[in-house]
């Protein structure tokens, strides 16, 4: 697995693998980027920016195609929330509707959530505990439009603006993207947890 951590002043990439709780990192590189290529987590350069990665993936000889992104902004929202609860948690639509009004977020947003609990209010009322993210839809693009570029497969997004870091899964879904939170990939924290470790601090 190549994860690659990109913030306003460097890319990150590390190489490595995590199975369970075990991790390995392979490579580790940090190359510093031109200011302004990457505002508050939004990629303005996006060619630059892919040309630093495939200068580093060369020096490295690696080969992977499948990637882990982590999006470093300031304007990644995180919130816990509690909504009533639908008759069906298959209703994903109905749930998203919620949680984005609950929110305060515009179209502009894609927002995902993960449900935390379910619970009875102290009326009786069926409710869902809710984590709830989201980020940008420009922003989003932007990372797709970078990897689209690279010719990489985006195998999920981790939002470290956020409290705690969150993986996401992005999918593409009648020409829009939506992401959806998925809770059995521990082990990328993991893997970035690691690499971080490996890598200068900013």
């Amino acid at each position: 697995m190549l994860a690659i951590d990109i913030t306003d002043k460097q890319i990150r990439l590390a190489r490595g693998a995590a199975s369970g709780t075990a991790v390995r990192i392979d490579d580790v590189d940090t190359r510093e980027i031109s200011d302004g290529a990457v505002v508050n987590g939004y990629i303005t350069d996006i060619s630059m920016v892919a040309g630093e990665i495939i200068e580093l993936i060369s020096a490295k000889g690696i080969v992977e195609k499948e990637v882990v992104v982590c999006i470093n902004s300031s304007s990644v929202i995180n919130k816990e929330l509690e909504i009533p609860r639908p008759k069906s948690l298959k209703n994903t639509a109905a749930i998203e509707a919620m949680v984005t009004a609950q929110m305060g977020v515009t179209g502009e947003y894609v927002v995902t959530y993960s449900i935390l609990k379910e619970f009875d209010s102290d009326e009786g009322q069926s409710m869902l505990k809710i984590q709830a993210y989201a980020c940008p839809e420009k922003m989003v693009e932007s990372y797709d439009g970078l990897l689209t570029q690279l010719g990489f497969k985006q195998k999920h997004i981790i939002l470290s603006g956020c409290i705690a870091v969150t993986t996401l899964g992005v999918l593409a879904f009648a020409g829009r993207c939506s992401m959806v939170f998925d809770n059995l990939i521990r082990h990328l924290h993991l893997l970035f947890c690691s690499f971080k470790k490996n890598t200068p601090a900013l």
